[in-house]
C-alpha cells in the first residue's frame, strides 16, 4: 500500500545527530531499503516527506521501527492512491455501501 509520510526530527535529536556527523548514513539507508517515489525536505522544521509503496505490513513496520528509534517520535502516515483509480475505487466501496444495513 502506497503512503504520504510526514515526519519532524526533534531539534534536539536533530543536534545530536549533525553532531554526530550528520544524516547521511540513515538517510541513505531509508531511500535504499524502501525506495520512496519521491523524497523532499522541509529546512524549516527539519521535516522529511515521502511517498513509499509498502510491498508488505512488515515493511511498513520496520520503517516506523527504524524512524522512532533513530528520531524519538512516529511519522504521521497517510494511504494514498493515484487519482486515476478514484472511479474504480467508488464504485466497489459504494456497491458495498449498498448491501450494509442502513441506519436510521
Amino acid at each position: 500500500m502506497r503512503y504520504l509520510i510526514r515526519g519532524i526530527v526533534p531539534a534536539d535529536v536533530g543536534n545530536k545527530l549533525d553532531a554526530s556527523g550528520g544524516p547521511g548514513k540513515l538517510l541513505a539507508h531509508m531511500m535504499a531499503r524502501f525506495k520512496p517515489e519521491c523524497a523532499y525536505t522541509n529546512y524549516e522544521r527539519r521535516e522529511v516527506i515521502l511517498v513509499v509503496d509498502f510491498e508488505t505490513p512488515a515493511k511498513q513496520a520496520e520503517f516506523m521501527i527504524l524512524w522512532s528509534r533513530w528520531f524519538g517520535n512516529y511519522t504521521e502516515m497517510t494511504s494514498i492512491h493515484p487519482m486515476s483509480e478514484t472511479p474504480k475505487v467508488a464504485e466497489e466501496a459504494i456497491g458495498h455501501v449498498a448491501k450494509a444495513p442502513q441506519w436510521p
